[in-house]
């Protein structure tokens, strides 16, 4: 036979702690692009992703619109920033680390699916690291 006992505890919080328990008061994160490029991003610098964030990092690799996106972010120095902060606004750990760690396989995987996809611009690595370098 088994017997259920229940327990019955009070817990004192502050008022900050009920308001994000209960009324879920969050700050609002602003992103400067939108989840198609920053899953892109992130499987070109080496993420795995898995079930239906692989599935739209996927789709998104193979949009010319996002591939412009990232080319355009691969050639601005402010830009890189911009990636790089909303990486780690998703969670992200090292994202600076990981990127600077990460260039040539960030370009090689870029112009590889360019290349598949008919995407008629490629990167350059010696002018994506001046760009980076020079910031």
């Amino acid at each position: 036979m088994i017997f259920m006992v229940k327990y019955i505890m009070k817990l004192i919080i502050t008022e900050s702690q009920y308001n994000r328990l209960f009324l879920k008061e969050e700050k609002e994160i602003q992103f400067n692009y939108d989840s198609n490029t920053i899953l892109a991003f992130g499987k070109l610098i080496g993420l795995v992703f898995k079930g239906q964030n692989n599935f739209l990092a996927d789709r998104a690799l193979k949009n010319k619109n996002v591939l412009s996106i990232i080319y355009n972010i691969m050639n601005s120095s402010e830009s890189n920033q911009n990636i790089i902060d909303d990486l780690n606004n998703k969670g992200m750990l090292d994202a600076d680390k990981r990127f600077h760690n990460n260039i040539e396989k960030i370009v090689n995987n870029f112009n590889t699916n360019a290349k598949e996809i008919g995407f008629d611009k490629q990167l350059n690595l010696d002018i994506v690291l001046n760009k980076i370098l020079r910031k």
